[in-house]
């Protein structure tokens, strides 16, 4: 079943066209990557409930734009890839003020923290403490500021690779960088007070914590 689920839906992803339901599984069986279905097939029994094999299959054939490598097919790689495509398709049917107004509370707390700290750009608050823990990675742990902020903040990627590698993996281990990093700033950009907030992020940082000084 999962086989042929992934054929299916890998030959449409290709050529735009479905395959012909199988009858005879005998040469897939004996394909050298047959054992890492049979990894999946036990993934999926016992995640029950809580995995949906055709939403996984499309997640992977999606990301790897129609050709998933055997070994990968139950990897904690593609784990995480299932998880933020089923986050991303979560997040389009999210309300879209509801996210702006944890973003903007999280610029806020930022420039609150930037104030108190006598710092004076956005990204001297992003590489402050890059080789400890930096203010970034203590605000996103303790809620200060949200997923949705980190998708919108440009070049995000540069500035984790900052960062040292046990910081990134225990603050930011569920944060998408790479493709899925790019997929979620696409879904939060298509909204564009949104796609104004990342366009414009040092600005509205700096306004904000000079707003807070000259109160």
């Amino acid at each position: 079943m999962l086989y042929e689920e992934y054929r299916r839906q890998a030959l449409f992803k290709r050529k735009g066209v479905y395959p012909r339901a199988m009858k005879d599984f005998s040469k897939a069986k004996a394909n050298v990557g047959w054992p890492q279905y049979e990894r999946l097939a036990k993934l999926v029994n016992d995640n029950a409930g809580h995995l949906d094999h055709r939403v996984y299959i499309e997640s992977l054939v999606e990301f790897f734009d129609g050709y998933v490598p055997d070994r990968l097919l139950s990897s904690q790689k593609a784990i995480r890839i299932y998880k933020n495509f089923v986050a991303g398709k979560n997040l389009e049917r999210e309300n879209v003020k509801a996210m702006e107004t944890g973003i903007i509370r999280s610029i806020k707390n930022i420039a609150t923290y930037m104030a108190a700290r006598g710092i004076g750009t956005f990204d001297e608050y992003l590489s402050a403490d890059s080789h400890t823990i930096p203010p970034l990675a203590r605000h996103y742990s303790a809620g200060s500021v949200t997923k949705h902020f980190l998708a919108l903040v440009p070049r995000l990627e540069l500035v984790l690779s900052q960062y040292p590698q046990d910081i990134v993996s225990e603050y930011f281990a569920d944060v998408m960088v790479g493709r899925e990093y790019e997929q979620l700033r696409v879904l939060l950009c298509r909204h564009d007070k949104l796609r104004r907030i990342s366009d414009n992020m040092e600005k509205l940082v700096l306004a904000t914590k000079d707003g807070l000084i000259h109160k």
